[in-house]
């Protein structure tokens, strides 16, 4: 008995390296293959941590890698050219939609990051229009909200300073995530919220908890999906699906307390014409535009709009207080453009050239993203005598390596 199933299991095995050795001959390079494990003993053994891992595994099987992550096939692009070519292909516009990603989707095609096909075109070009309305893209317009929430931002951090006994501010990183989740909720809901209003802290909590946590169980989760029913709470998927609640329920609150506004007659916030587009889209038997889309597409924009962008300002304050020097030329640079009694605007930019040199350094140093989001192949095509193949494949972008050419 135990011979037969020791043979069963050789015959597999050996069917199975040669079914995967077949497809190597057109894949990219990349580690070897295991049953069941796929390439995440190479991965770990390059490094606990992900991107790190990527980044030396790509330096030895280049640019285009081939792995496979448990069940899941992959391949990392981790060169400008093949970033900017694949990118450019209309087989790899697809967004890898599963997971926590379908379950933040609410198990539908909707929403705005993690949609597909007509869905996606159609809440992209309304997104855009829509904001465009209330000042996205528009530089004055973006210039005043800035400018404003600014003068709200220094307000705050004073009466903090007047606070303690010597004058002193405790640094917090919640700060600037205030101020850029003030100005997407401009747009948003047509209001800003107070930096101690309920709704703030909870959105920033929970969008802080949804990417914490899927920073601890994501590789594993995208390898063994089925892990997230045996262990909800070890994987962070349990905090996760919480965290995306919480942020849907600030959202079907805000859309309710708009319903109540005269949205019809006087929009006056993106809201506004989303609650047009449901009612326009009620007869509809499969509506695009819908209360529970909203709710998503409410979460892409506002975790978009304000995690990244506030962590790269967070960044450059830590590297500037990290060199004192940079700080004080910085310093002179402005007091002598812009004086001490203005603020800098962007009439004063093209002057202020140190100025940009040490944002654009901030950029170049603080990678807030390390990969890019998963692309999906949605029809079969070659590229570099390489076969991607619309079944298997998904695109990981390195985007860290790509920051060493800037």
């Amino acid at each position: 008995m135990i011979i037969e199933i020791f043979t069963t299991a050789l015959l597999l095995l050996t069917l199975w390296f040669l079914w995967e050795n077949r497809r190597r001959r057109s894949s990219p390079p990349g580690p070897l293959k295991l049953p069941l494990l796929g390439t995440l003993p190479q991965i770990f053994a390059a490094s606990p941590v992900s991107y790190l891992a990527m980044d030396k595994l790509s330096k030895q099987y280049g640019d285009l890698m081939s792995i496979k992550l448990g069940f899941v096939d992959a391949v990392v692009v981790s060169s400008y050219d093949a970033i900017k070519d694949l990118c450019q292909k209309e087989e790899t516009l697809g967004r890898q939609c599963d997971g926590i990603w379908w379950d933040r989707n609410l198990k539908k095609n909707q929403g705005l990051g993690f949609s597909n096909d007509e869905p996606w075109a159609e809440m992209r070009k309304f997104c855009r229009d829509s904001l465009r309305n209330y000042g996205f893209g528009s530089r004055e317009a973006m210039e005043y909200l800035v400018m404003d929430e600014l003068l709200e931002l220094v307000k705050y951090i004073d009466q903090h300073r007047r606070r303690h006994p010597e004058g002193r501010i405790k640094f917090s990183t919640n700060y600037f995530h205030f101020s850029f989740a003030n100005l997407m909720a401009s747009m948003l809901i047509g209001k800003r919220f107070s930096y101690d209003d309920y709704d703030l802290q909870e959105l920033l909590v929970h969008g802080h908890n949804f990417i914490k946590n899927g920073i601890v169980g994501a590789g594993i989760l995208t390898a063994y999906p089925f892990l997230k029913s045996i262990f909800p709470e070890t994987s962070g998927y349990k905090t996760q699906i919480e965290a995306m609640y919480g942020i849907q329920r600030i959202a079907q609150h805000m859309l309710n307390r708009r319903r109540t506004e005269d949205y019809k007659m006087n929009p006056r916030c993106f809201t506004d014409d989303f609650l047009n587009k449901i009612d326009e889209d009620a007869s509809n038997p499969q509506p695009i535009f819908t209360a529970d889309n909203y709710k998503v597409v409410f979460g892409d924009l506002m975790q978009g709009g304000t995690d990244t962008t506030g962590n790269s300002v967070n960044f450059t304050l830590l590297l500037l207080t990290a060199h004192q020097d940079v700080q004080e030329k910085l310093y002179k640079e402005i007091e002598n453009i812009c004086g001490i009694d203005k603020y800098p605007s962007l009439e004063d930019k093209p002057s202020m050239i140190y100025t940009q040199a040490v944002l654009l350094e901030g950029y170049r140093w603080g990678r807030i993203l390390v990969h890019g989001l998963p692309k999906k192949v949605t029809e079969d095509f070659v590229y570099r005598e390489y076969t991607f193949r619309k079944v298997d494949n998904r695109i990981s972008i390195l985007l860290k390596t790509v920051c060493k050419l800037m």
